[in-house]
């Protein structure tokens, strides 16, 4: 079953799971279903959609890899442990800490990192 209006392009979800599309009407969307949206609809998502049929320029969204799209920013990021002890991850995933930190050690940890990639 095709949702939406017949004059827009017809996509279909290639990726597993339920996303819902908000603008401008609310439409949730499975794996493999049918829909019509036009592009500025499926905003940053579009990557996971594939188009079957409609006259749409995909060069003009670097979302769908033809165009290099910059990389997120690096961040350090705290990491539970468990029993009250956390880590402090580099944006690889290293850890950064020697021992296991509390909660106040491990933000001032995040935080004294952060400034430092930042300089």
């Amino acid at each position: 079953m095709e949702r939406g209006n017949k004059d827009k392009p017809l996509w279909s979800k290639h990726t597993r799971g339920t996303i819902t599309i908000t603008a401008p009407r609310r439409m949730r969307l499975k794996h493999k279903q049918r829909f019509r949206a036009t592009p500025e609809e499926l905003g940053r998502s579009i990557a996971k959609f594939t188009l079957l049929e409609g006259d749409v320029n995909l060069k003009k969204y670097p979302q769908l890899g033809d165009e290099k799209t910059p990389a997120p920013p690096e961040e350090y990021t705290i990491k539970h442990k468990g029993g009250g002890w956390y880590n402090v991850l580099s944006p690889t995933g290293e850890v950064m800490n020697e021992d296991k930190l509390k909660s106040e050690q491990a933000e001032a940890l995040c935080k004294k990192l952060s400034e430092k990639s930042d300089e």
